[in-house]
């Protein structure tokens, strides 16, 4: 019973990529190929990333610390795989769609919990060996082959690691759970809670260097920190480096001992937080006059709900407005250093509006509302079709909610900008036409591709708006045609201009916005109504 609900989970984690519920067939070998290259290309960034990062902490092992590079390594590795994977455990564990369907089966609750904890197990070991390998690769490069000790225990201590943070995770989205189903408004908490780590995230990237440097020149008080605060570090660290078995057994229980109490107890409580009542004050009756709207301010008001009650969907989906107030910020608080660095490099003055015109499209493009908007009405869809609404006007207004929702925060940014940097007023009217035209392409282009991969057999609002094939295309499409532009306008600009390079932009993204609606209303309504 357990490796069937073991073997479904990896299905449903192993088909969002490549299979459709609308006809249920594989992908064809040219798109896995396409798919492969892609995943290469991601992980060969990240492998170079952390690969740079332990060449420069290589100085601890020639000072005698090497167990402080690994356990270095061991909290890199434990903080991606705790921010990678602490919401989605919420989701995967307490708010899955199949929770009550699994529950009223003759299947154990620990089961059920026991494979969703391996599944996120298995996302944490990648997310693992993302840090783990470059750390170990360079090691052996810098200083030798291993002996055959060193390579047991960090082959076992590795295993181990994800065990620990898969603990924390589910203990700190069991918390999070727990509470939210006692507030009616629980999307609030979870967005907030989303948002801080992001900004916390946010902020430790941008002082890695810093970071790095006093990690360099402090080394040894900093190794004396890791031996008293965090001593699974510490003894994964010797284990490591020395090959200790005694630190491998000290750092084995550290993992096990603390999973094992957590387990037990969301085994006790599964069934309870899974199926809680909500616990806020049921809303009280008064009598007020009826209200009434048009069809496409009832269906922009639908799509708004259905925005804001999903903080996973409403996260995963405008983090490039996020970006964009962010960088907003950044550049207002920054604004002395960086016209200062501009006026240092008199061949990049002149193009300053461009580079904030490709920016914004940029963040433009990773906002993907409109991508994965027809998929998230999952088994609901045939409550859609079957309202007195024309299926153009249900898929226009997918693109119009999308307009609506990036255009205040593109706006904000691009007049903030140009202020900022104080272009002049073609280039900011350009800037504005320019990014605004990008988020109308993009509003489409997502619908486009939600239409082209279709699925709605999700289990988790997560996976819909993480792992949505819709979601890849359209981001990653959206950024590559915004280099189309981009490389056309260098040529365009040594012969003719910064303003020939402006309309260039504003013509080209006006012409494929177009075009994707025209897909759209046309081609586009008549595959909404074959799903």
């Amino acid at each position: 019973m357990f490796s069937a609900l073991l073997k479904s989970r990896f299905q449903a984690m192993f088909s969002a990529m490549f299979r459709t519920s609308k006809n249920k067939k594989k992908r064809g070998i040219g798109f896995k190929v396409l798919i492969g290259f892609f995943a290469v290309y991601v992980i060969a960034c990240m492998f170079f990333v952390f690969g740079m990062m332990f060449y420069s902490l290589t100085a601890f092992a020639e000072i005698g610390l090497s167990w402080l590079y690994f356990a270095v390594a061991w909290t890199v590795a434990s903080a991606l795989c705790f921010i990678g994977s602490v919401f989605m455990t919420q989701s995967q564990l307490f708010d899955a769609k199949d929770n009550e369907l699994l529950l009223s089966m003759p299947v154990p609750p620990s089961y059920i919990l026991a494979s969703r904890m391996v599944s996120l197990l298995l996302i944490n070991y990648l997310y693992e060996a993302l840090v783990v390998i470059p750390a170990i690769a360079v090691y052996v490069y810098k200083f030798g082959a291993m002996s055959a000790a060193q390579i047991i225990c960090w082959i076992v201590a590795c295993v181990l690691l994800p065990v620990l943070v898969l603990a924390l995770s589910c203990l700190f989205g069991w918390l999070l759970a727990a509470i939210a189903s006692r507030l009616r408004n629980k999307n609030i908490i979870t967005a907030v809670a989303s948002l801080l780590f992001l900004v916390a995230y946010l902020y430790i990237y941008s002082k890695a260097q810093y970071y790095l440097n006093m990690l360099l020149e402090n080394g040894e008080s900093i190794a004396s920190a890791f031996k008293k605060a965090v001593f699974p570090a510490y003894h994964f660290g010797l284990a490591c480096a020395d090959g200790n078995i005694l630190s491998l057994l000290i750092f084995a229980a550290s993992c096990i001992i603390p999973f094992a109490l957590v387990y037990a107890a969301l085994s006790v409580s599964f069934i309870r937080i899974c199926t809680a009542n909500k616990g806020a004050k049921k809303i009280v009756y008064r009598k007020k006059a009826l209200k009434t709207s048009g069809t496409r301010s009832a269906l922009i008001k639908r799509e708004l709900s259905h925005f804001w009650h999903s903080p996973m969907y409403m996260l995963n989906s405008a983090i490039g407005l996020v970006f964009m107030i962010l960088g907003v910020v950044y550049l207002g608080i920054k604004r002395d250093i960086l016209v200062q660095l501009s006026a240092q490099m008199p061949e990049i003055s002149g193009l300053t509006g461009l580079i904030l015109c490709a920016v914004i499209v940029l963040l433009t493009a990773m906002t993907c509302i409109s991508a994965p908007s027809i998929n998230m009405e999952g088994k609901s869809l045939w409550i859609l079709r079957s309202l007195p609404v024309n299926s153009k006007e249900i898929l226009e207004v997918k693109a119009y909610f999308h307009i609506a929702v990036c255009v205040p925060f593109v706006l904000v940014s691009a007049v903030a900008s140009a202020v900022i940097f104080g272009l002049d007023p073609i280039s900011s009217i350009s800037v504005i036409v320019i990014s605004l035209a990008a988020t109308a392409f993009t509003a489409y282009f997502g619908v486009a591709a939600n239409l082209l991969f279709p699925k709605f057999d999700w289990i988790s609002e997560a996976a819909c708006a993480k792992q949505s094939m819709s979601v890849v295309i359209a981001m990653f499409g959206s950024m590559a045609i915004a280099f189309i532009p981009g490389i056309c306008g260098f040529f365009i600009a040594k012969s003719y201009g910064t303003v020939f390079v402006y309309l260039f932009a504003g013509l080209f993204y006006i012409a494929l916005t177009i075009l994707t609606r025209l897909f759209v209303v046309k081609k586009g309504v008549k595959m909404f109504e074959k799903l």
